[in-house]
């Protein structure tokens, strides 16, 4: 506990508030103390060295955090082994926080940050000023997860197009899913071994989040404006809706028969064979992350998630909003 507390105060100054508190507990310079993390492999390596570091240990002083990744492949399911026997490490990154603390967060697991405030400057200042924080504060005035925070909407997924394969069907960029779907099964009649739809080999739930777009679905608990609610108890959550044409894609052979369990590296092989219609990507992994920089050798551009019917809304998903939850924590 000890550990873990003397983690929050790292983490406020970290968020960059500089108060008398925070001021003289940094530096610490008693004996070493090393926090264990676990978080999911993003393709990056650490170098201790590098200037960045050094001024963070300059910083913190003689603290130190060591992560322990896993792949995209398997993230959910080691951590749903570390909630659900309770063995965690002192700091871990979650998705779905809204659904893991509803479900874990009165367990004992999580410290409750709001009893730190006063080591917490920074944060008592961020729960006046956006309300995504705020809105993981639950029922019984708890906190148990930082959430990553943008003074504005930030969006950096978007729904992505093989325009190259669209105009070999004579087709239109769709602007609602009964026009995807026709792309979709035309694209498939045409192409029987390309994919209709592809992204990440992150999960079921990624697929969702994404496709969820196309009739602005809610798929975790969330905060309707009044209450915390699940999107099982309300036909107004779009979650049915979202089922159903996920059904549909499925039984129909338009997704990767094993979408929901796959890894990054076949889809990402799909998108670079052209095997593919639409997709939905981060913005710049088609050409960073996939094709290394190399020239892309069809044309592609970004496109709005079509509306669910004519008439409604066209959406952009908002990677990290403002005044909703984010999905990590």
């Amino acid at each position: 506990m000890k550990k873990l507390v003397s983690v929050l105060v790292l983490v406020a100054m970290l968020l960059g508030c500089v108060s008398a508190m925070a001021d003289s507990l940094l530096p610490y310079d008693g004996e070493a103390v090393t926090y264990q993390g676990y978080t999911a492999d993003l393709g990056l390596s650490e170098d201790r060295n590098s200037p960045v570091y050094q001024a963070y240990k300059t910083l913190l002083g003689n603290v130190s955090i060591e992560w322990s990744t896993g792949p995209w492949a398997d993230f959910d399911t080691k951590t749903a082994l570390f909630l659900n026997t309770g063995d965690l490490p002192d700091i871990v990154w979650l998705r779905n926080s809204p659904d893991v603390i509803a479900n874990y967060g009165d367990l004992g697991y999580f410290l409750n940050f709001m009893d730190y405030l006063d080591y917490m400057p920074n944060l008592k200042s961020y729960l006046e000023n956006y309300p995504q924080i705020a809105n993981m504060v639950n029922e019984k005035g708890a906190l148990y997860c930082l959430n990553d925070i943008e003074p504005n909407d930030y969006i950096d997924e978007s729904y992505f197009v093989n325009k190259t394969a669209l105009e070999a069907l004579g087709k239109e960029v769709p602007t609602t899913w009964d026009e995807m779907l026709d792309c979709m099964r035309a694209y498939k009649a045409a192409n029987p071994d390309g994919t209709a739809f592809i992204t990440y080999g992150w999960g079921a739930s990624y697929y969702m989040y994404c496709l969820g777009a196309i009739n602005n679905a809610q798929i975790n608990f969330y905060f309707d404006g009044e209450k915390w609610t699940h999107p099982l108890l309300t036909e107004e959550s779009g979650y049915r809706d979202l089922i159903s044409m996920m059904h549909t894609m499925y039984s129909e052979g338009l997704l990767n028969p094993e979408f929901s369990t796959m890894s990054d590296e076949p889809a990402y092989q799909t998108v670079l064979d052209g095997n593919w219609l639409f997709g939905f990507w981060y913005l710049n992994c088609i050409p960073h992350e996939i094709f290394l920089d190399e020239e892309v050798p069809y044309e592609y551009e970004a496109m709005y998630a079509p509306a669910f019917k004519a008439g409604d809304k066209q959406y952009s998903v908002v990677t990290v909003p403002y005044d909703n939850t984010p999905n990590w924590g």
